[in-house]
């Protein structure tokens, strides 16, 4: 019912606009039948001044004089000639022929013609025009087998259609089409015999509506026996039914009465209908579209079950030309199933979603910039609303508010912003409202105005400055919506100035140096005050609301260069290897100035330390001073190759072998004990372009042992037990890609289809015939043992898209964990491209969301109400 709509504005756009681009010529009768399709061995002409043929066409010239040697001419009888009933000149050519009938005015034109009016443009493969009536005829030519040729086409501006037949009265300003065709945008109309009236009122008869390409037999259509169309008012058609394959089905109209006007409209969003297992019978997406405004539009629309169970959404969209859009949505949903008399057998979840999505256009403000994006549900709104996979499994959420403002002229850039983090699984809620950030870009103090001379190295001292302020709430979903104001008050709120003085340096043309003295003072508005109760023999805490500070100092120096070192072949394309080594030495002092308290905190009673800042929102200073040395080591290696015979550019090409490979470790000059940290290793690279490796280890130098049941290091190395290092935690991540090459011109794609092939996740949106079959393999294995316990994730994910057939496709989206020897979850899809048709069965055959679902729907995106659903899913009991 829902496609009944662009019925009105195909029928008005489409059929009126180009019958009625006739109008400005004048009236026409009927040539005479015994001039159809015959053929000429000479072509005339008219001598009239408003018909002209094209520069390039031999143009037999109007006679001044009688003429004996063409009897088609006219004589000369010294009458004044007749106006033309034409308002322009018209151009004009045939394929084969071109008679005129000089006693009836009237044109024939055989083959390939082409005549242009105006804004007019008719093709065809016969046509003729009288011009004592101005009356018009095209249709195709026949050829001796019966086999129709050149059907007639019409152009007018945009708007376009061919035909078997057509008529037109200029003067009366009525026609008729027969067995016309028209396109707009993704629609097509179809329609046996089209009557205009002088009044652009269009009766049809037989008119058929449908989005398939297939001009001739299309795969489904909308069909009414006929239709009237008022422009700019109205489509009023008489029952109309949908058909398949030119068989009708029993989703059928009575009739149909809708606006055609070219504005906005509002509407009637008619519901899909159908039964579920343990929710009754039901009727969804129901509701109303409003058409607001040019910018603005809302759509509200419902379910509702025979179990009372019910669902409402509304959606609001905007849209500023040149300076932003975006779209406001709110969903609600309460699920239940069974008797409320039987607790038991009764559940009940009532879940919302709120989302905000908002876009400035860069265009719109030289320096000043807002984004949003905002994603606020309850717990068991994913996992009850979800359709896919990827949704049913998701239970982390992020919202941002953002704005930045850049002061001409100025260092300074401020932005701000609302952030949101939300974990469903845990019921983790943490707001940040707001966070204002300050920032000065460097600036260098001592450069001097006038430089004269080479510059001294002080004057390449650079200075920034940052200033951080925010209030953040840290809560549980399940507390914020009992009492909102209680945990606002609750917030945690703080200020934080961070001052950086650097340089850069170079010592002996290949050393890099770059000396930094980094201060930094944070402000809290919470402080934490502990006791040690001898009675109970425990720690209390109390958190005060009062001022209290936090500073670091730290003064550091930092010593890198490269070294560069080949291998090279005398093989015809392994032309060499390069390793790069990039050592890095830096020293970092940093002063106590922490405001730590000594005493008996600890458990049992034993002596602890404790900062008043550690609760603060940006933290305590780092306890005691340190005087860290540290080393890092990175490697790269890569080979160069030449062209192979295959290459069509013959360019040597640099391969990564190792793209990545660090090594880190540091030593506290000022510790009494424990002084080596733990060495981590990491590295990355990608092999052959399919397979990319990601690992990350962890490993510490010093032994452990118990010491009040509880596990810790001691200042004992491990060499002493005949090893380096003890493994404490490795991370392997292994990604395999694989892609066919798609059979679609990457240069005939729009920048929007593009942009789309880019995104990672296409493949996980988007059905692609284009590309034969893609895989995808994610490894991933975790080991963690920090003492002598060891904790191990294992699991194994691959997903596959294979076309079978160019019109059938099947993925595959599976996860395993090895660690627990169990199936995750994991979807089966089967795509059908059926023309302008699509079918898909889903199923996620384990977990609680087990469930498969069936849907035959029209392709275009005008139609996509137009749909066959069967479902069989967790829900359904």
């Amino acid at each position: 019912m829902k496609g009944f709509r662009y019925i009105s504005i195909f029928f008005f756009t489409g059929l009126i606009t180009i019958l009625g681009g006739c109008r400005n010529l004048k009236e026409a009768n009927n040539a005479p039948d015994g001039r159809q399709g015959k053929g000429v061995a000479d072509s005339t002409t008219l001598a009239d001044p408003t018909l002209t043929q094209p520069s390039n066409s031999a143009a037999t010239p109007a006679p001044s004089t009688p003429n004996t040697n063409n009897p088609a001419a006219p004589p000369d009888s010294g009458k004044q000639a007749k106006p033309s009933p034409l308002d322009a000149p018209v151009e004009y050519e045939a394929g084969d022929s071109i008679v005129f009938d000089v006693k009836n005015r009237r044109l024939f034109f055989y083959d390939s013609v082409k005549v242009n009016y105006e804004n007019i443009a008719l093709d065809a493969g016969y046509m003729e025009i009288d011009m004592e009536t101005t009356r018009l005829h095209a249709e195709p030519r026949r050829d001796s087998s019966g086999n129709h040729h050149g059907r007639p086409y019409f152009a007018e501006g945009q708007e376009a259609f061919d035909a078997i037949e057509m008529d037109y009265n200029f003067k009366t300003k009525r026609g008729l089409i027969r067995d016309a065709v028209t396109q707009d945008g993704e629609t097509y109309l179809h329609g046996d015999l089209a009557k205009k009236e002088a009044n652009d009122v269009l009766y049809i008869k037989n008119a058929r509506f449908t989005t398939c390409s297939d001009k001739e037999h299309p795969h489904f259509d909308i069909a009414t026996g006929k239709a009237k169309v008022i422009p700019d008012d109205k489509v009023v058609t008489g029952p109309a039914v949908l058909r398949i394959s030119e068989v009708p089905t029993p989703l059928a109209l009575p009739f149909g009465f809708f606006p055609s006007q070219e504005t906005r409209s509002s509407g009637i969003i008619f519901p899909e209908y159908g039964e579920q297992e343990g929710f009754g019978f039901f009727l969804r997406n129901f509701g109303y579209y409003f058409s607001l405004s040019d910018k603005l539009d809302l759509m509200v629309t419902g379910d509702i079950f025979t179990s009372l169970s019910f669902g409402a959404r509304t959606q609001l969209r905007y849209k500023n030309r040149y300076k932003n859009q975006g779209e406001v949505s709110l969903k609600f949903s309460q699920f239940q199933s069974g008797d409320p008399q039987i607790l038991e057998d009764f559940s009940l979840s009532r879940d919302f979603s709120f989302h905000w999505n908002h876009q400035q256009d860069p265009k719109s403000h030289p320096t000043f910039t807002f984004k949003a994006d905002v994603n606020v549900q309850t717990q068991g709104f994913n996992r009850l609303n979800s359709g896919n996979v990827q949704g049913i499994v998701q239970n982390q959420f992020n919202s941002n508010i953002n704005f930045s403002k850049s002061f001409r002229g100025s260092p300074f850039n401020l932005s701000g912003g609302l952030r949101h983090f939300q974990n469903t699984q845990t019921g983790a809620v943490t707001f940040t409202l707001p966070e204002l950030v300050l920032n000065m870009s460097r600036i260098n103090p001592f450069k001097r105005a006038q430089a004269l001379g080479k510059a001294r190295w002080y004057e390449n001292i650079g200075l920034t400055y940052r200033l951080q302020t925010a209030n953040q709430i840290n809560t549980l979903d399940s507390l914020f919506s009992v009492d909102p104001m209680r945990e606002i008050g609750n917030a945690n709120a703080g200020m934080r100035h961070e001052f950086n003085l650097n340089t850069n340096l170079t010592l002996l043309k290949y050393l890099f140096i770059t000396p930094q003295v980094r201060y930094d003072e944070r402000w809290h508005l919470w402080a934490l005050e502990r006791e040690f109760d001898p009675v109970s023999q425990t720690v209390v805490d109390d958190t005060l609301r009062k001022f209290s500070s936090a500073r670091q100092l730290d003064i550091s120096a930092n010593l890198s260069t490269n070294v560069f070192s080949t291998l090279r072949f005398k093989s015809a394309r392994l032309k060499g290897i390069r390793h790069t080594l990039s050592p890095a030495v830096n020293f970092t002092y940093r002063p106590d100035l922490g405001d730590f308290r000594t005493g008996f905190y600890g458990p049992n009673g034993s002596v602890a330390s404790y900062s008043p800042n550690q609760i603060g929102l940006y933290g305590a200073s780092p306890q005691g001073q340190a005087g860290i040395v540290s080393l890092g080591i990175n490697n790269r290696l890569e080979a160069k190759m030449g062209p192979s015979a295959k290459d069509s550019v013959l360019e040597d090409k640099r391969i990564p072998l190792i793209e990545q490979l660090r090594l880190n470790i540091s030593y506290d000059l000022a510790r009494d004990s424990l002084n080596l940290s733990p060495l981590t290793l990491g590295g990355r690279t990608t092999l052959f372009d399919l397979i990319g490796i990601n690992l990350n280890m962890a490993f510490d130098p010093y032994q452990f042992q118990y010491i009040n049941n509880s596990p810790r290091r001691i200042n004992q190395f491990e060499l002493d037990n005949g090893k380096l290092f003890r493994l404490t935690n490795m991370n392997l991540a292994l990604n395999f890609t694989l892609r066919g090459q798609r059979k679609q011109d990457q240069s005939q794609l729009t920048e929007q289809e593009k942009t789309l092939l880019n995104d990672p996740m296409y493949d996980r949106y988007f059905v692609d015939f284009n590309i034969p079959y893609s895989l995808g393999l994610n490894y991933n294995i975790v080991y963690n043992r920090p003492f002598d316990r060891s904790t191990l994730t294992h699991t194994i994910g691959l997903r596959g898209e294979l076309n079978l057939t160019p019109k059938w496709k099947v993925v595959a989206d599976v996860n395993y964990d090895l660690a627990n020897d169990q199936i995750t979850t994991s979807s089966f899809e089967i795509y059908r491209d059926m023309h302008c048709w699509e079918m898909r069965f889903s199923v996620i055959p384990f977990g609680f969301r087990k469930s498969y679902n069936f849907t035959i729907n029209v392709k275009s995106t005008l139609l996509q109400a137009l749909k066959l659903n069967r479902q069989q899913g967790w829900f359904n009991n």
